[in-house]
């Protein structure tokens, strides 16, 4: 059995991009990532660098690769075929007596290639018994040719969509195994060839100024990995806020992670377009990943999960956690939490509240002489049922007023009651689930909901709020008081609740003033720069940990 040699040929001269195989990239030299991944493989047993510049091979053995020889200046200009270069080396090889197994030829043009892209090839190399594995991109676009009069030629017979195309796939020059017998200084191909296919963002090839600003920015993506709960029964509100987050980093390597789900969430998470893991043990996924940040959005931590956590990350970010795991994260966002965050590290209060897309460019919000709409939501799962309860009362009370109740997907009450109450009211709209959410906000007079993120939403919509809260937890919310134009009925409790809930309705549907003061003061909560807040933090202890300069 020979041994396994990658070449990396890396001539000094280049006219697209001088002294390209130097220039910096990702932080380091661009010909740097291709002997680090290569030095990373399982299968290589030597790393060894062809050229004929003095201070390329400086550079290559800094950073751990061979340079035995430089290259003859014949076989170093922009005409020099790629075959007669590893001839070349072949035949020095020989002479030093190596005997060669594979011959892994590594471009230097192609920064992105991973050690498991090189391990891959190399096995498909050895099962299918191959004279030559050229690595590829598939490409499934519609392509034209001139004919001899310069006019458009298809080269499909059938213009169908792109998914019906037949593939074709287009050599990205990352990587070329071959049997030593099959190079001569012609070629490196032999007859049974073998395609290895990359994806796209793997493929870059260096040969302009474009391609090196597109391959630097691609190296600099950090793994960023969000884990978080999320269903019907629980609600989806940290999957919205880990999606509004992700989608402002989304030049990053960007993982969800979802550790409690149901068929709802499935559904919702298949269209992102993010990579996603759905796993009961995220810190399987977390040892495998390896994620440069972890932001976990799973409320209540523990210590136990952060110390294991700790071990792989080098950077955590918590939101909305109150448990012990708290104080082994290196940053804590509790925007409904202001005065339970006591740590410098620890931020709290409407100032970190996140909002959806919909929500940041609402128009001010008008306050009518009358109230016309009250819209009225309990999201999750309503565990006490206000929905229904608001229902077989508040319709009768107020006949002048609309009632639009919307229902979250886990309600958890039976629906076909819910339904049935709704059509004796003619002044009652039922929603179940919704989309428009911002919409159905900033147009009602009056929203009642729990002491949650909707309250942040309504504030975003200027829309006045009454709370009506659901448990305990609710209770400890900053965002829910008189101060930031909130009426809170505290917790539920059926008859007395909804009682009050009609005295204050009647107290304020024809007092503008009020519910003026009202909108002033919820509107004044938030400002929809949270997420830029947080990311800014964020990206300032990235910084500090040397994991990144930008996000």
């Amino acid at each position: 059995m020979g041994i396994h040699i990658a070449v990396v040929p890396a001539r000094g001269g280049s006219k697209g991009v001088p002294w390209k195989n130097l220039r910096q990239i990702g932080h380091k030299p661009l010909i740097a990532h291709t002997i680090e991944e290569a030095k990373k493989s399982k299968h290589i047993d030597k790393v060894v660098v062809s050229t004929d510049s003095e201070k390329i091979a400086k550079i290559a053995k800094e950073w751990g690769a061979e340079v035995p020889f430089l290259r003859p200046k014949e076989l170093a200009d922009d005409k020099t075929p790629l075959a007669a270069v590893i001839h070349h080396f072949l035949q020095w090889a020989n002479n030093q007596g190596w005997s060669i197994e594979a011959l892994v030829i590594l471009e230097p043009t192609s920064p992105l290639r991973t050690a498991r892209d090189i391990d891959n090839a190399i096995n498909l190399f050895h099962q299918k018994q191959a004279d030559t594995v050229i690595s590829v991109e598939k490409d499934t676009s519609l392509w034209w040719t001139k004919d001899e009069k310069e006019l458009g030629k298809p080269l499909q017979r059938d213009r169908v969509n792109r998914q019906y195309m037949m593939p074709k796939y287009k050599e990205n020059g990352a990587i070329f195994v071959a049997k030593p017998e099959v190079v001569t200084p012609e070629t490196t191909i032999g007859k049974k060839v073998v395609l290895y296919e990359m994806p796209l963002d793997r493929s870059i090839d260096v040969n302009t100024f474009w391609d090196l600003w597109l391959a630097d920015i691609t190296l600099r993506r950090v793994k960023i990995m969000f884990h978080f709960k999320a269903s019907a029964e629980l609600g989806f509100g940290h999957f919205y806020r880990v999606l509004s987050i992700a989608d402002r980093l989304y030049s990053n390597d960007i993982i969800l992670v979802c550790s409690e789900y149901d068929e709802h969430l499935k559904e919702k998470i298949s269209t992102v377009g993010y990579r996603y893991i759905l796993s009961t043990n995220p810190l399987i996924v977390i040892r495998e990943e390896k994620p440069q940040i972890l932001i976990n959005d799973a409320l209540d931590t523990t210590k136990e999960f952060m110390q294991n956590a700790r071990e792989t990350v080098p950077l955590i970010v918590n939101f909305e956690d109150l448990g012990e795991g708290a104080l082994h994260a290196d940053l804590v966002f509790n925007a409904l939490y202001e005065e339970f965050s006591i740590q410098k590290n620890h931020y709290g209060g409407s100032h970190y509240a996140i909002l959806r897309e919909e929500f940041l460019f609402l128009p001010k919000h008008i306050i009518r002489e009358k109230i016309e709409l009250i819209t009225i939501t309990f999201g999750g799962t309503d565990p006490n049922n206000i929905t229904f309860h608001s229902m077989n009362i508040l319709p009768k009370e107020f006949p002048q007023i609309t009632f639009r109740f919307i229902l979250g997907p886990g309600y958890a009450h039976s629906k076909e009651k819910i339904r049935k109450l709704s059509k004796e009211h003619p002044n009652v709209e039922l929603i179940e689930d919704t989309n428009k959410m911002s919409k159905h906000l900033f147009e009602s007079d009056i929203v009642i909901t729990s002491g949650g993120r909707t309250v942040f939403e309504a504030a975003a919509a200027g829309t006045p709020c009454i709370v009506i809260c659901q448990n305990e937890r609710e209770l400890r919310h900053r965002h829910i008081t008189s101060r930031d134009g909130v009426i809170n009925l505290g917790l539920f409790s059926k008859g007395q609740t909804i009682q009050r809930l009609v005295t204050v309705i009647e107290t304020i549907k024809d007092d503008t003033q009020i519910r003026s003061i009202m909108s002033e003061k919820i509107s004044s909560l938030v400002d929809g720069m949270g997420v830029f807040r947080i990311i800014g933090l964020i990206e300032k202890t990235a910084r500090d940990k040397n994991i990144a300069r930008t996000l």
